[in-house]
């Protein structure tokens, strides 16, 4: 009905403005640390990876609602967008770098299959495969 699908909606915008917010709020935590010792760098680090992880839930959710291509690919994106952050981690391996921009890129693939040549997609796709061959 007309009503659950604006329930829907109302829930794929929570879910995408509350992702964006909380990895926002975990790029403000990254902010300290070339200037922290190693225990603030640490524990912002920590902060910033616990953010991550919420906004990764909140784009898989919104993933799981999504009726559209459109949704679909704007969380994929999401979700690629918060993996290639935690691959740019300090703490990061550089084998754990580059699971992390593989499984990026893969969701990026899939977004760009649902939402066809949107530039923005494709700029974040190019991105995110330099810095996999960067890693490499």
């Amino acid at each position: 009905t007309m009503k659950d699908r604006r329930k829907v909606d109302s829930a794929l915008r929570a879910l995408f403005n509350w992702g964006t917010a909380l990895s926002l709020r975990a790029l403000v935590a990254l902010d300290s640390l070339e200037e922290a010792d190693k225990e603030e760098a640490d524990f912002a680090e920590n902060a910033a990876i616990q953010l991550y992880f919420a906004a990764l839930e909140k784009f898989e959710r919104a993933e799981q609602l999504s009726r559209d291509d459109e949704s679909m690919a704007r969380a994929l994106r999401g979700e690629a967008q918060i993996l290639q952050d935690l691959a740019m981690l300090p703490s990061k391996t550089v084998a754990e770098k580059r699971e992390l921009l593989k499984d990026a890129l893969f969701r990026l693939d899939d977004a760009m299959e649902l939402a066809g040549g949107d530039e923005g997609l494709v700029e974040a796709r190019d991105e995110c495969a330099l810095l996999l061959r960067e890693v490499s």
